[in-house]
């Protein structure tokens, strides 16, 4: 009749003392055992089924070796993954930069730069007068009757503002052909000549 191990549950064979799969002493459960303190209990059998050494072909050292390789490879193609993602996101974005610089210089060509002396005149009051535009986009615009005004020039929204001598804040728009700068301030444009 086979028992059953008291400790792992392991089918043991009827003549086996000590269990074959944790190596402990079976103890049958009907009988008790009293320990004598002078008695020493015997040390289990080594179980030869259960061997926990590396096939013989592969020393112990060698099979440490290879399982210790292993994170330093995976970690290694990390690295290479991470360092080719960002060639790849430089090399794109450097071509990016290149169509955007092309595009704004094939742009710039077919404007005027605003920097320079105009002419303006007034077709319905015969009033006229200049302007100069410094490359800082700020311009100074005089009329015929020595009125002045201060205006700066937004070049990546096309609008222009200056502040009137009462106060008030005007902001308008500012388009380019060729010489020609037309300033639209609510709804009324003037037009002024590059001299």
């Amino acid at each position: 009749m086979a028992k059953k191990c008291n400790y792992c549950n392991y089918m043991m064979g009827d003549q086996e003392v000590y269990c074959p799969s944790c190596g402990k002493k079976y103890q049958n459960p009907d009988e008790a055992v009293t320990v004598s303190a002078d008695v020493a209990p015997a040390a289990p059998p080594v179980n030869p089924v259960v061997s926990q050494t590396p096939p013989a072909s592969v020393s112990p050292a060698a099979a440490t070796k290879q399982k210790s390789r292993v994170p330093f490879i995976l970690l290694g193609v990390g690295i290479a993954a991470v360092i080719f993602v960002i060639l790849l996101v430089v090399i794109l974005n450097t071509g990016k930069t290149k169509t955007q610089t092309t595009a704004s210089s094939s742009q710039s060509d077919t404007t005027v730069a605003l920097e320079g002396k105009y002419t303006w005149t007034s077709p319905g009051d015969n009033q006229s007068g200049s302007m100069r535009i410094y490359d800082d986009d700020t311009a100074l615009f005089t009329r015929n009757d020595s009125t002045s005004i201060y205006m700066t020039f937004d070049k990546s929204s096309n609008t222009v503002s200056f502040t009137d001598s009462d106060g008030t804040k005007y902001t308008g728009t500012y388009s380019q052909d060729g010489d020609n700068l037309y300033i639209t301030f609510d709804n009324y444009t003037d037009s002024f000549k590059k001299d």
